[in-house]
């Protein structure tokens, strides 16, 4: 909506001012005022192409604005000359006219080159800087992404090794079960969290304690019979 409308627009003007310097032209060969006339709608094209190169948001209005009243002068004084050439009044004030037309002109034309050149130096300033974003923008992502998966890489290891660590604890705490040692004294110590990796670690020490307690009682009952056990033999030595 900026840049490309502007430069195209400025190479409209350029091409049109000089098809309206040639509609004058025509119109003097051809002593025409018909002709001459025509050349109004060439202007009223040629400022309407100026008004939207002004409207745009890269538009230098201030130089946009003196081309336009240049563009105003040069056509007045394009029009009176040529309707004089017409009519046949020569004279040195026409003579000065014309040289004064010429030299307003050329002014014209530098000054819609030089907004041509102004123009595409700004569209490739801007393509160039628009690449430069992008590139710098791509190597953002690729940062973000390398450091959001080193992160995501880092977190999984940590689960992980957390996860390993708790089941090893049980598979260990199970095997000292299966072997019948429920008093292992190599029983690993790890923090876990509250989770479901956690439950099965207390339902295992549950487990293991409640054994514990079942053995320390039936040992308890089993030191008990033998204390009766050794009464009782006691008893029958004295009886015998």
């Amino acid at each position: 909506k900026g840049y490309m409308p502007y430069v195209e627009s400025t190479h409209v003007l350029n091409y049109e001012l000089i098809n309206l310097q040639r509609e004058f032209q025509d119109a003097v060969s051809a002593a025409d005022n018909d002709k001459l006339e025509t050349t109004k709608d060439k202007f009223n094209l040629i400022k309407s192409y100026l008004d939207s190169v002004k409207q745009n948001i890269i538009g230098n209005e201030q130089e946009i604005t003196l081309l336009e009243k240049q563009l105003n002068d040069y056509y007045n004084l394009a029009y009176n000359t040529s309707g004089k050439m017409i009519r046949g009044e020569f004279t040195e004030e026409l003579s000065s006219d014309i040289n004064r037309m010429v030299t307003d002109f050329n002014a014209i034309k530098t000054a819609l080159e030089n907004l041509v050149t102004k123009s595409k130096e700004a569209t490739t300033e801007a393509f160039n800087s628009t690449n430069k974003n992008l590139n710098r923008s791509f190597s953002n992502i690729i940062a973000i992404l390398i450091i959001s998966l080193s992160i995501f890489l880092i977190i999984s290891f940590l689960i992980s090794n957390s996860l390993n660590k708790s089941i090893h604890y049980i598979s260990r705490k199970i095997l000292n079960l299966s072997e019948g040692n429920l008093y292992s004294e190599n029983d690993l110590t790890i923090k876990v969290k509250n989770d479901e990796i956690c439950e099965m670690i207390h339902a295992t020490d549950m487990l293991i304690d409640k054994l514990r307690t079942v053995l320390a009682d039936v040992q308890n009952g089993i030191e008990a019979m033998t204390g009766s056990a050794n009464e009782t033999s006691s008893t029958s030595g004295q009886l015998a």
